[in-house]
């Protein structure tokens, strides 16, 4: 009878196709996890081994290489806790290989793998190998955090290992504020001329022609207040009252380039707005990313704020206007 369900394992566990899929998959996990708490080491490795061997031939069918990782993972875990720490390096930069090959989205799980890489390199008293794994896991780190414990331990032992790369992120900022500006200049583009001078209600005096001019008109006093003193010459401002969207259009052209000078001007200045005499409000904190994130949210606020107004008064936008508020990445057939 025992001798049967020995067989009976063995197919389950063939690496034949046969019943090859997520459940078969999450019934070898559990049978190695079984093994390990039994304290059956060499029982749960083995079937772990196998168990990745076989992810790894049935990635083109049923499974796919996220299978392998998990078995894999497991391995790289009880291998380490046996002290096998150069297998246990061998196995996890398998899956950072699986990982950086198949550029997955998943950067956590690279640099997850990468660090525990490293750590079983270190222990394994291959030094060289473990501190360029781990230079290249603290690479990523400002992005997808190494794990605390994997951290810390790279830390002790690498005490001259730097914690993060700089990045350059003024490209990255820059590109988010025109991309502020692309769907501002949109909704005005596409703002029906029955609503142009429709008015708030409850504030008669307002209509969306003011609102949408105001985003203009705001860029010019803020370009005015932080950049004047810095040599930044702030565009004229437009009359909201009469101004039309096409003429609104090309001078929110020119304020956008004025808040762009603004930005790259607290680039300049190792990250932050220099201070100004004629800034005496003072509720904004001027390094980059706050100037940018309140510019963004407060153009935000109106866009929101004309949408309200359209449908309160019965001038619903097209699903085409309302959708491009929200698509931000470019698209040039919607220019």
């Amino acid at each position: 009878m025992r001798k049967d369900a020995s067989s009976a394992k063995r197919r389950r566990t063939s690496s034949k196709g046969n019943g090859v899929n997520h459940l078969w998959f999450v019934g070898r996990m559990r049978e190695a996890l079984e093994a390990a708490e039994k304290g059956g080491d060499d029982t749960a490795v083995d079937l772990l081994h196998r168990l990745a061997t076989q992810c790894r031939q049935a990635a083109r069918n049923r499974l796919t290489e996220w299978h392998e990782i998990q078995a894999l993972g497991l391995l790289g875990v009880e291998l380490e806790r046996r002290g096998a720490h150069a297998k246990a390096a061998t196995v996890f930069r398998r899956i950072a290989d699986m990982r950086r090959a198949a550029h997955q989205e998943s950067g956590h799980g690279l640099t997850a793998a990468l660090g525990a890489a490293a750590v079983a390199s270190l222990r394994a008293g291959k030094r060289a190998t473990g501190r360029k794994l781990a230079i290249e896991a603290i690479g990523l780190h400002d992005v997808y955090p190494v794990p605390k414990h994997d951290l810390e331990f790279l830390q002790r032992q690498l005490p001259d290992l730097p914690l993060s790369q700089p990045r350059n992120l003024e490209p990255s900022l820059l590109s988010a504020w025109r991309t502020s500006n692309r769907v501002t200049m949109q909704l005005v583009e596409r703002l029906p001329s029955a609503l142009w001078d429709v008015a708030v209600p409850g504030a008669p005096q307002r209509t969306i022609r003011a609102i949408a001019a105001h985003l203009h008109n705001a860029r010019c006093r803020w370009v005015k207040t932080l950049g004047r003193e810095h040599g930044i010459t702030a565009p004229a401002r437009v009359d909201h009252h009469r101004v039309t969207s096409r003429q609104l259009v090309v001078a929110l052209k020119r304020s956008s380039t004025g808040i762009e000078a603004l930005l790259k001007l607290g680039f300049a200045a190792h990250g932050a707005v220099p201070p100004s005499n004629g800034y005496v409000w003072r509720n904004l904190s001027l390094d980059v990313a706050h100037v940018l994130t309140y510019f963004v949210a407060h153009e935000a606020h109106h866009r929101g704020q004309i949408v309200m107004v359209a449908r309160q008064t019965g001038h619903r936008l097209s699903v085409k206007t309302i959708s491009a508020l929200w698509q931000w990445k470019r698209n040039d057939r919607d220019d």
